[in-house]
């Protein structure tokens, strides 16, 4: 009997090549889209995983209340961990880390440094000897307990050590100049970290370095104060300890160690190590919340494949029409319902099986442009993992069931009787119904999905577009120091220093193509750091925070700043430099003055710094659009000088680069020149906004191509159902014209109350998804416009074919039996 199923239903495939072909077709694409976006969710979902003990592992996070305002950091003070270790035993080990990049010479075995063999590392971080008791390492080259014991050792990762010495044995004892002042030994090789981690160490050196590398003043700032947030804190918890009752021991430390800003105003949270991907909301970061991509693909991936066996559906019961005659017979001669069901659906498996074979060619295909468009890493090998096999195994059954049960059903309810008549339907309209409902489904998911997308590429479009109140355009950043965050902090530049990046300066503007020179602590559109601030009326107990950034005396006119009240900088005046602040119009606002020009002359102190509101600017976004306008002042402040701005002639940007490098080397030889412009370290922040997209894109335009297929089903169906009353039609009159919209009737139909359905579905999903931005487009009508014109299009060059070749039949052909 299964024999005889399988040899009928392959020679139903081969006599009916085009309906396998498209069933086949829909089904593949809709399964591989939800395939792809598994990968994305399974590789979302296993960040921090690979941790031993990453179910007992927490990152310390920081809440401080101030001013009114809330603000919530995934950094610790300094100190806190040599507490937690010493005060709080249900912690088993307790870890700093703390991230930034960092400028490495390699050194020859005579330790001089090779002046060629410079590099700019990005993931460069410090830690605790016990976070390698803490964190996983795999140890490829030595000793796990004597790898990090002491300050001038260093473990480099496989790449890293393959890319500096050329093998791991050759590693071992090598000697590396970190940020030209402070040698370390490679102790240790460990394998590559996985893609899937919140913190991608690659070179991991002893933490005493964080404060040997700053200024004497500074260290001992870094070493006590509490407020301070630059580390993150991981705790490993005892087996037999929960977060709960850990999180007030870890609070009463600011009772016993900190003054009573830290005591009043922040609070601690212990959050899990597996949850920071997925989960976190820190004020100031513009990557946040990858749960909500988790869970809008996942509804994705499962709506295309819903779409998907809608089309099946579709397809496989107007098929069925031609094949009635076939089960009546089988009927007659005694066939049960169930054996029809079982035979029907074993077919419906076989093209499901083919469909499923064809998807997975797909995805392996397109794993290159799927990796480039998602910013992964998924190698080919990862479609067979039991992880993923299994997955696979739920969604195939799962979708010969939800493809093929109906259709099954629906064949074993034909009327022997009415199929040997000829009836075009043999289940009553009921049957009709339901499919006109499915394709409605269809339609209207489609044209949200396309609404959805218009709206993210509009929000893109205008975040890459929106004036920021600064030239952006042609400015050449250069780091002066290798990124670190503690540089706020000054000390990182003395006279001799000061004196060659002045002369650096000088050189480059004798070049027609460097139009003009800044340096600065920050750049704009990068973000400030906050620094508690006392005026006339302000008290320091107040709490008031607004976010500096030290800038030199040309900075304004370099990035083309608006100045609106007051002056700029200027050397001339002699005492900018230790007594002068330009505040933009937020900053004056939340310093009690209303007008400008009346914020001018007043006394204002930084930190310490006492000075006086020299100048007033336009506001302008010195964070991404992510973020509302803040409050911002500027100073002059040499010491915490670390990034060069360059404004250079469009029409000479090539020369010029090559111009500033040759100065560069001439200056700095012992600092890599690496340069980037501003637009485009803008532009990426935005990456992961314009990635979603770029795939909804594709998503949407899957969706609409499996749901046309559907329609294509529907119009054959219409077409084949009503050969006969487009006939009696045109006997009585009807012209073609006529018999072709009383046949397209239907299709306006489904295609009016779709519409309706997605605008206002479509408005809830895209205003949710706008709300994560400060600064956004409003819905508008253009997506729903777009979405359902390019809908109707497509419906009606989907169905004018079949529709027109009905009106067109001659009616002696189909009523003759009649």
């Amino acid at each position: 009997m299964w024999k005889s199923w399988i040899l009928t239903a392959w020679r139903n495939f081969r006599k009916h090549k085009f309906f396998a072909l498209i069933n086949v077709a829909g089904l593949s694409l809709g399964i591989a889209g939800l395939v792809a976006i598994l990968l994305y969710v399974l590789d979302e979902l296993k960040y921090d995983r690979f941790h031993a003990n990453a179910d007992r592992i927490y990152q310390i996070n920081v809440t401080t209340r101030y001013d009114g305002s809330e603000t919530r950091y995934s950094t610790t003070s300094a100190p806190l961990a040599a507490a937690i270790r010493s005060d709080v035993p249900e912690v088993e080990e307790a870890a700093r880390l703390f991230g930034r990049e960092a400028t490495i010479q390699l050194m020859d075995a005579d330790s001089v440094l090779v002046a060629d063999r410079k590099f700019r590392e990005s993931n460069f971080y410090l830690a605790d000897p016990q976070i390698l008791n803490l964190f996983t390492f795999r140890f490829l080259k030595g000793n796990r307990t004597t790898a990090l014991t002491t300050p001038n050792q260093i473990i480099l990762t496989e790449r890293i050590a393959l890319k500096y010495f050329g093998s791991l044995d050759a590693a071992l004892g090598k000697q590396i100049m970190f940020e030209g002042t402070i040698p370390l030994e490679v102790s240790a090789v460990v394998e590559n970290y996985p893609d899937q981690s919140t913190t991608p160490i690659e070179l991991l050196g002893h933490f005493e370095n964080y404060y040997t590398l700053e200024a004497p003043e500074v260290r001992e700032f870094l070493m006590r104060d509490w407020l301070y947030n630059p580390v993150s804190t991981y705790a490993l918890l005892r087996a037999e300890a929960s977060a709960k009752e850990v999180v007030p021991k870890i609070q009463a430390l600011n009772e016993r160690y900190a003054d009573d800003r830290v005591r009043e105003h922040v609070t601690y949270e212990l959050q899990p190590l597996t949850d920071i991907h997925l989960y976190s909301d820190f004020t100031f970061s513009n990557d946040r919340n990858a749960i909500r991509y988790v869970y809008m693909f996942s509804f994705v991936g499962l709506l295309i494949l819903l779409i998907a066996c809608i089309n099946f559906v579709n397809l496989a019961t107007v098929h069925s029409l031609r094949r009635a005659k076939e089960f009546g017979i089988r009927k007659v001669i005694g066939a049960l319902k169930g054996s029809l069901t079982l035979q029907f659906l074993l077919e419906s498996m076989m093209l499901v099986f083919v469909s499923f074979i064809v998807a997975l060619a797909i995805v392996y295909g397109l794993l290159p442009a799927i990796n480039e468009m998602t910013g992964k890493n998924f190698s080919p090998e990862l479609l067979a993992a039991p992880q993923i096999a299994i997955i696979l195994i739920v969604i195939f059954l799962g979708t010969v069931l939800g493809a093929g049960l109906y259709p099954a059903f629906f064949i074993s309810e034909v009327n022997p009787v009415a199929a040997l008549k000829g009836a075009s339907d043999t289940s009553s309209g009921r049957s009709y119904k339901i499919r006109r409902v499915l394709v409605l489904i269809q339609f209207t998911a489609s044209i949200i999905l396309i609404i959805f997308t218009v709206v993210i590429f509009r929000q893109i479009r205008f975040m890459e577009e929106k004036p920021l109140g600064f030239q952006k355009d042609f400015m050449l950043t250069i780091p002066l120091f290798s990124n670190n965050p503690n540089s706020i902090l000054g000390g990182g530049i003395g006279a001799e220093l000061r004196g060659r990046m002045n002369s650096f300066e000088t050189e480059l503007l004798k070049n027609s193509a460097v139009e003009a020179v800044s340096v600065s602590s920050g750049l704009p559109g990068t973000g400030a750091v906050n620094a508690l601030v006392v005026t006339d009326d302000i008290r320091e107990n107040d709490n008031v925070f607004i976010s500096t950034i030290s800038v030199d005396y040309d900075f304004i006119e370099t990035y083309q700043m608006q100045l609106i009240a007051g002056r700029g900088f200027s050397r001339e005046a002699g005492t900018d430099h230790l007594e002068a602040l330009i505040a933009n119009e937020q900053a004056i606002k939340r310093l009690g003055w209303n007008d400008p020009d009346k914020a001018l002359g007043q006394h204002v102190e930084v930190v310490g710094k006492k000075a006086v509101i020299i100048g007033v600017i336009k506001d302008y976004h010195f964070e991404g659009l992510q973020q509302p306008l803040r409050p911002l002042l500027m100073e002059v402040d040499v010491s915490k000088f670390n990034t060069f701005s360059l404004r250079l002639n469009s029409m000479q940007v090539q020369s010029s680069i090559a111009h500033v490098k040759k100065e560069w080397d001439s200056f700095f030889p012992e600092k890599v020149f690496e340069y980037e412009f501003l637009d485009d370290q803008l532009r990426r922040g935005y990456d992961r906004d314009r990635r979603f997209g770029d795939l909804m894109k594709l998503l949407s335009g899957m969706a609409i191509f499996i749901s046309s297929l559907g329609l294509f089903g529907l119009a054959a169906y219409i077409g084949y159902q009503k050969q006969k009353e487009a006939g009696i039609r045109k006997v009585l009159g009807a012209s073609t014209g006529q018999v072709f919209y009383a046949l397209s009737r239907e299709f306006i139909k489904v295609m009016a109350v779709s519409s309706l359905l997605s605008i206002p579905l479509g408005y809830y999903f895209a205003s949710h998804w706008l709300n994560d931005f400060a600064y956004r487009v409003g819905v508008g009508w253009i997506p729903f416009v777009i979405s359902i014109g390019c809908t109707a299009l497509i419906v009606f060059l989907t169905t004018v074919y079949q529709t027109f070749k009905t009106a067109s039949v001659n009616p002696v052909q189909t009523i003759r039996n009649d």
